[in-house]
């Protein structure tokens, strides 16, 4: 099980890797990862209930698993609201743009300005 286990995260690891090297959509495979930790939090969590494994346990990992699946989902949305999900933005600060920036050509027709971000409270007049 630990072997299946390491050889998801690895795939799933070098798969983002080399997207961000490729300079290719990373969207996708953040969401993959949350679908993974989210199938192997309820498998471990039935495993629990079934008595397969001990209850404190597989209510330990599956906590874990759905962490991951939440922090996943939520960069996965944050990818797509970006625009990263047509290409990769990780290229942000060779173009001009900060952390707080889309690169040109990124994004739903922003040509490049602000990225607002609602969390941080940012006013799109004052970007």
């Amino acid at each position: 099980m630990a072997l299946a286990v390491a050889v998801r995260e690895l795939v799933l690891g070098l798969g983002t890797a080399a997207a961000l090297l490729g300079r290719r959509p990373t969207g996708g495979w953040v969401t993959a990862m949350a679908v993974a930790d989210a199938v192997n939090g309820t498998t471990t969590a039935v495993a629990g209930m079934r008595g397969a494994v001990s209850p404190r346990r597989a209510a330990g990992l599956a906590a874990f698993d759905l962490s991951g699946t939440l922090s996943e989902l939520w960069l996965a949305q944050r990818l797509h609201r970006a625009g990263c999900t047509s290409g990769c933005c990780s290229d942000r600060s060779a173009r001009g743009g900060g952390p707080g920036q889309q690169a040109a050509g990124h994004g739903d027709g922003d040509r490049g300005r602000p990225v607002v971000d609602p969390e941080l409270g940012e006013d799109p007049q004052q970007v």
